[in-house]
């Protein structure tokens, strides 16, 4: 098993990422777009153990284990804005489908 790999990156002009790795399960990788994100909280109500709102209002991801992925999915489904990205391990975006496009970013 490969290492957790964490990257936060710091607002700077545009897109604010949280990304997290794992290597078991079906969903190897999850994005959260900082610039997309409202803080609606419905990933944190679904997965209080994988999201929490930081004290900006926005998501970030509590801990690396996804398990099955399922709940994964369903928080980024609950996503208001798409603001997460959910990605297999052949790096293939699982959610959104990569033909959706956003309201926000068409």
């Amino acid at each position: 098993m490969r290492a957790l790999t964490f990257q936060q990156m710091k607002p700077t002009r545009g897109i604010h990422h949280t990304v997290r790795e794992n290597d078991s399960g079906a969903v190897a990788r999850i994005d959260i777009d900082r610039n997309l994100c409202i803080g609606a909280g419905n990933c944190c109500g679904i997965a209080p153990d994988l999201f929490y709102l930081d004290g900006e209002g926005k998501a970030i991801l509590a801990n690396n284990d996804f398990g099955d992925g399922s709940r994964v999915l369903e928080a980024a489904w609950s996503c208001p804005t798409d603001a997460i990205s959910v990605y297999s391990k052949n790096g293939n975006r699982i959610y959104p489908p990569p033909e959706r496009r956003s309201y926000l970013n068409i």
